[in-house]
């Protein structure tokens, strides 16, 4: 009978009927925390015991078998670290020497198998005790694979679909700060190939249901959008935090990533099961798009699309995601996230009872018309399979074929040619305080080979390695553009 009921829930799955035959008929719809009542468009129970999450053993998820070093994880992710029991997904970490690390746990991820487009995911879970455990439930944009450095290098977590200096790698828009590699599939590139639409920006966003605090006296949750690029103080505006127990957090983002974050403080956990997630819409043409998220019954934080507005640096409107995203649920055992107690037991369970994402309009499927990924993938596969990788392991990308300027420098006031000095290097001065401090009109050009093409620049003229056409201004001072982008081979 077992058997017959992995199968059932197996075939209806492999199907593409992606609805738990286990889910109860009262959670066919749902009520969202805006009155509206969202139709159920994918569901797991977990209720067939005995599952097993190795390459190829479940249509939904895979266990995946690699050290998430991203985040200075002690465990190792093992297969044999998640299977269903009781009910309930169970991720267990146990204290086991494997490949050199001391501990091991379950991570399993719905990656290019179960993706969705806005609407709302809610998850039921139950914590471990103690501090220093760090259960997740999360999701992220089909094009980066979690825990695959290869693969996210450049994708996560940008948000981003516009052609503007902010797609460039960190160290040149704001060395010392930003430590991006830039944004690899971009809205500057006319001829991405695999695929991909042209001049459209696409990456790896990540959207938090849950990280928790398991710190016993003050048990917390934190709900947050990672996104990217970001200016300097990473601010995030047009935020509300309804829930009695929310207050923003205080960390807003590292070198890699701006957080949009609260937190929310627990009466307990441990001995009951939480209801987390969140509801949101993307960004289109004609909405900037939201972000609600919740535990249990209470709306805990909102973000508006206009709270990740333009910024300072040239950073430009980010996106509610717009990627089919995928799911994450794991049990890490971390310092990065609180203090790691001595005491704590093993082996300890992080369980989820059910996950569900309800939609008021259909929008699954990880290689949707709007936002392909496969051929992508399947072109890349290395990235996509090799957890050893810390970075892109193909060509790096430049303005030949994916946007990215193999050089660049500002140019202030003079002819290059006739002035080398004018040639300044942004990783000494930024173009802002070059103005400020010398009252220059400072303009960056991005050599390129594109056709040439002569244009006129602050009355000298330059014919050599451009092809440009102006698509923004950052800055005024004085009534004069300051700092002016040029998209090469923008026109050829």
């Amino acid at each position: 009978m077992l058997y017959c009921g992995l199968l059932l829930s197996y075939v209806l799955h492999a199907a593409g009927g992606w609805i738990d035959p286990d889910t109860p008929q009262s959670a066919m719809m749902q009520r969202t925390q805006t009155g509206q009542y969202w139709k159920l468009v994918f569901s797991d129970e977990f209720d067939q015991a005995g599952r097993t999450f190795g390459p190829g053993d479940d249509p939904v998820w895979e266990a995946v078998d690699l050290h998430y070093w991203q985040t200075g994880d002690m465990e190792k992710y093992i297969p044999s670290g998640a299977t269903t029991s009781g009910g309930n997904l169970v991720l267990t970490c146990r204290k086991q020497n494997v490949d050199g690390f001391q501990y091991t746990s379950g991570m399993v991820q719905s990656w290019n198998k179960f993706c969705f487009q806005g609407g709302r995911i809610e998850f039921n879970v139950k914590l471990p005790v103690g501090s220093g455990w760090w259960p997740a439930v999360w999701t992220m944009g089909n094009l980066g694979r979690a825990g695959y450095g290869g693969s996210t290098a450049g994708t996560w977590p940008y948000s981003y679909n516009s052609c503007d200096p902010a797609i460039l790698p960190g160290d040149i828009i704001q060395p010392g700060f930003s430590g991006l590699v830039g944004q690899r599939i971009n809205a500057c590139d006319q001829y991405p190939s695999y695929g991909l639409h042209p001049g459209q920006g696409r990456a790896a966003p990540e959207l938090d249901a849950a990280e928790f605090v398991t710190t016993p006296g003050n048990p917390q949750v934190s709900q947050s959008f990672q996104t990217a690029p970001f200016s300097r103080d990473r601010k995030t505006l047009n935020t509300s935090y309804p829930g009695p127990n929310t207050y923003p957090n205080h960390y807003t983002g590292g070198q890699y990533q701006q957080t949009a974050s609260a937190m929310t403080k627990l009466a307990s956990y441990g001995d009951n099961f939480i209801v987390v997630g969140f509801e949101y819409e993307p960004t289109t043409e004609s909405s900037n798009g939201w972000i609600r998220w919740f535990v249990d019954d209470t709306t805990t934080f909102e973000l508006s699309g206009t709270g990740v507005g333009p910024q300072q640096y040239f950073v430009g409107q980010r996106q509610i995601p717009v990627e089919p995203m995928y799911i994450i649920m794991n049990l890490a055992l971390s310092s990065s996230f609180g203090p790691v107690s001595p005491n704590l037991p093993f082996p300890s369970e992080f369980l989820i009872d059910y996950v569900r994402v309800y939609q008021p309009y259909e929008a699954i499927g990880c290689d949707p018309p709007s936002h392909p990924t496969a051929q992508y993938i399947q072109a890349h596969q290395q990235a996509y399979e090799d957890a050893s990788l810390k970075s892109w392991p193909y060509q790096k990308p430049s303005f030949e074929g994916s946007g990215f300027p193999q050089k660049q420098a500002y140019f202030c006031g003079a002819n290059p040619e006739v002035n080398p000095n004018a040639w300044l290097s942004p990783t000494k001065q930024a173009c802002a305080e070059l103005q400020n401090e010398y009252n220059w009109n400072c303009y960056q050009e991005v050599p390129m080979r594109c056709q040439q093409e002569p244009f006129n620049i602050a009355g000298a003229v330059f014919s050599k390695y451009y092809s440009v056409k102006k698509v923004a201004s950052a800055c005024d001072w004085g009534g004069a553009a300051a700092f002016s982008w040029y998209n090469p081979c923008a026109i050829e």
